[in-house]
């Protein structure tokens, strides 16, 4: 066919396809008008295509950089008290803090120090002795002819064996033959522990990680952290952290 013939024969195509388009229905798949409007989105395709491919790109230079970690300018130090069975904030959240180290000091770290007391001598049958510190002390008697144990004036016992004696109470023997005893505190400041947690209600359940007393725990992070104390008498948690300054803008 002739270049006279096909001009206006292509012509005609594209007219009848745009009066399509403009009406509410689709021309038959595969129809004259089907593939014509199919090419034809290809060749538009193609022709933008190597137009975008003539397009110079200019890209912005950029300065080499030598970069270097900034050392932390500020330290900040606390000491937290935490009483019995509750929380505390051990870090707070903080964009400027690099690292901190958390420590359960021992045995400084027991606030209202609990005082102590050495073994006393038995003393004669049915007289008390007294507990003159401010805790509770396991006393653990052996040997000897018993008939009665006392504490604060209550009989708890009749043979040898281990009795809790409070803080500021009394402990009797009734006996026949004299036993022996040992006394020691019923806390120990050594095993003390502090829950660390991510937040006010994990402390709250008592979930986290257990700190011992006298380890130290290392926190690479800028989230607050909780703790909740598991013991039966106050502690205090040491933290120590490094912080970046503060950009001031020029």
């Amino acid at each position: 066919m002739s270049e006279g013939v096909f001009e206006p024969v292509h012509e005609l195509v594209e007219k009848v396809s745009e009066e399509i388009t403009d009406m509410t229905f689709d021309p038959r798949p595969g129809g004259i008008i089907d593939r014509f409007q199919k090419e034809k989105a290809r060749k538009q395709a193609r022709d933008e295509e190597n137009r975008h491919e003539d397009e110079p790109i200019n890209d912005a230079a950029y300065t080499a950089v030598k970069v270097a970690q900034e050392a932390p300018e500020v330290v900040a130090t606390n000491l937290v008290t935490i009483p019995s069975l509750g929380i505390g904030q051990l870090l707070p959240s903080s964009p400027y803090r690099y690292r901190a180290f958390l420590m359960l000091p021992t045995p400084a770290g027991i606030v209202n120090a609990l005082s102590l007391i050495s073994t006393p001598a038995v003393p004669a049958s049915t007289i008390n002795a007294v507990n003159y510190t401010n805790q509770p002390y396991n006393v653990t008697i052996t040997g000897g002819t018993l008939t009665a144990v006392t504490v604060n004036g209550q009989t708890v016992g009749t043979t040898a064996g281990t009795y809790i004696v409070p803080a500021g109470g009394t402990i009797a023997v009734t006996y026949s033959v004299a036993p022996t005893w040992t006394w020691a505190p019923v806390y120990s400041p050594a095993a003390a522990t502090v829950t660390v947690s991510r937040d006010q209600g994990s402390a709250l359940g008592g979930l986290g990680f257990t700190l011992p007393s006298g380890t130290i725990m290392t926190v690479q992070n800028r989230a607050q952290l909780w703790g909740f104390n598991p013991n039966s008498f106050n502690i205090q948690v040491a933290t120590f952290s490094e912080m970046y300054g503060p950009k001031v803008p020029r």
